[in-house]
């Protein structure tokens, strides 16, 4: 043999436990292996290459091991072979070192998702041992609520893996050892492995990307909700006061025609600069600005339009300039009533801008209800859930003390609000026949009042309302003012 093996150094031993720890500890390079050992170099080839000896038969090969007669070979041919195994068992090692060193958990399953091999990365973040993880199945890292949904891919065949080649199964919920859970995008490549194939897989944790892809659409369906029920036209300019969007057509102008265009170029000629001195000014005091001009409207005249510049900051720096632009042409609004509606305006911009910013439901809930209670000069007022059973929960509200939590009359001007598409009013609870007042409404005195319904995904959520110790009427935008609060709350909600 030694002749044979070209002057290659031999180290003989009975005993396969020896034989492994020489090639655990580097005392070896490659395993030469009788014919009758050739179960035992499944677990050889864990460890590094290996090659069967056979006394008669040809070359061939089992299980992916190469078999090598005795009868045919001479030295030169037995150099190259183990040459070869060496050279492979080196390719293995440093393949086991990426696969071992990886930042990414990775692991290798057979065809009855038993796991065969993991890394380190893996084992970091499921939290079990690499032993732990080599007796268990790919059915013990899902957590229970996925486990049907695996059983029923498996009956079928068809596991999250079982196409050979390579691809991807997508985002993947999995279970950690202390049962918390992660969300992982999961890709496989199926090669072959101790003589089997099997699939290698890629689990990236992508658990606090999926989150702020989530919030991000969650504020644009915010951000969209504003823009759609919006009375105004709302526009968003960058610091060069071109028209980033814009909600829908202002006068005769198409909303796309706008896009791009400087927002100095639909006012009216002789308007220009001043306008322009007033963008400028907004921008640099990073304070908020209202003012009144003439503009393009409808079929060829002029419009009058109220408009309010409202920096938006980030990082400290104004980036954008948001405008809320109304028609208030025909219109007889008092000067009081203006100064409302812009103040309304305001509020809503600001719990808008505060809703994209990911602020908790309950603060932007509970700081609504104190705008609310400015804006209004509302002693009472509160957001209520619809809960199972017909019950109102409050979540929210301003000025009721201790009894805000008790639910309202069943005859009540709040379940009314939950039924309409429109806010409902009481001028006067003494002359109202519809409703009751209820204790509650009883022991603060209320008289008067105004409650819209929170819009839900599967109708109603909740009523938002404001509520008075006097009698008192409601102006159109007061209640377009609750209403598009109510729809903000709406979009807030859904997350």
């Amino acid at each position: 043999m030694r002749e044979l093996a070209g002057g290659m150094d031999i180290c003989v031993t009975s005993r396969m436990e020896e034989a492994l720890t020489q090639l655990r500890t580097g005392g070896g390079d490659v395993l030469l292996l009788d014919l009758a050992h050739a179960e035992a170099s499944r677990s050889a080839e864990a460890e590094g290459p290996a090659v069967l000896l056979a006394a008669a038969g040809g070359r061939r090969e089992i299980d992916g091991l190469e078999v090598v007669p005795l009868d045919e070979v001479d030295a030169g041919s037995l150099f190259r072979t183990l040459r070869c195994a060496t050279r492979r068992g080196e390719s293995e090692r440093q393949y086991r070192l990426m696969f071992d060193r990886h930042a990414i958990p990775m692991w290798v399953a057979s065809d009855d998702n038993r796991f065969l091999e993991v890394n380190e990365a893996a084992v970091r973040e499921f939290g079990w041992t690499r032993e732990e993880m080599l007796s268990m199945t790919i059915r013990d890292i899902y957590p229970r609520e996925g486990l049907a949904e695996l059983d029923e891919a498996i009956a079928k065949g068809r596991p999250d893996f079982e196409v050979r080649g390579s691809g991807s199964a997508g985002i993947q919920k999995y279970r950690r050892k202390d049962g918390s859970t992660f969300l992982a995008e999961v890709t496989w490549t199926w090669i072959p492995f101790r003589g089997r194939s099997a699939a290698l897989v890629h689990a990236a944790n992508v658990t606090d990307r999926v989150k702020a892809e989530e919030k991000l659409r969650e504020a644009d369906e915010i951000w969209r909700s504003l823009l759609e029920h919006s009375t105004d036209i709302i526009f968003i300019l960058d610091r060069d006061f071109r028209v980033i969007s814009v909600n829908r057509t202002a006068g005769d102008i198409p909303a796309e025609r706008m896009i791009g265009r400087v927002i100095f170029d639909f006012a009216l000629p002789g308007r220009r600069e001043a306008v322009r001195h007033l963008y400028e000014k907004a921008l640099r005091s990073e304070t908020a600005l209202t003012y009144e001009t003439m503009g393009y409207g409808s079929n060829g005249q002029t419009a009058h339009y109220e408009t309010r510049i409202i920096p938006i900051r980030r990082d400290g720096e104004t980036v954008r300039l948001m405008l809320l632009s109304a028609d208030i042409t025909g219109r007889k609004l008092s000067e009081e009533d203006r100064r409302a509606q812009g103040r309304e305006w305001e509020v809503l911009a600001s719990l808008g801008m505060k809703a994209l910013a990911g602020a908790p439901m309950k603060e932007v809930l509970e700081e609504a209800m104190l705008r609310v209670a400015q804006v209004l000069d509302a002693p009472f007022c509160k957001v209520e859930e619809a809960c199972a059973g017909g019950r109102l929960e409050p979540r929210a509200g301003h000025g009721w003390g201790t009894q805000a939590g008790e639910a309202p009359a069943a005859r009540s001007l709040e379940r009314a609000a939950l039924a309409s598409r429109e806010a409902v009013v009481v001028v006067d609870f003494d002359d109202e026949t519809r409703f009751a007042r209820g204790p509650v409404f009883e022991a603060h005195g209320v008289l008067s009042g105004i409650a819209v319904a929170i819009p839900g995904t599967e109708g109603p959520w909740g009523v938002l309302g404001a509520y008075f110790g006097r009698r008192r009427g409601f102006a159109p935008h007061e209640a377009a003012f609750l209403g598009s609060l109510a729809k903000l709350v709406g979009a807030l909600v859904k997350r």
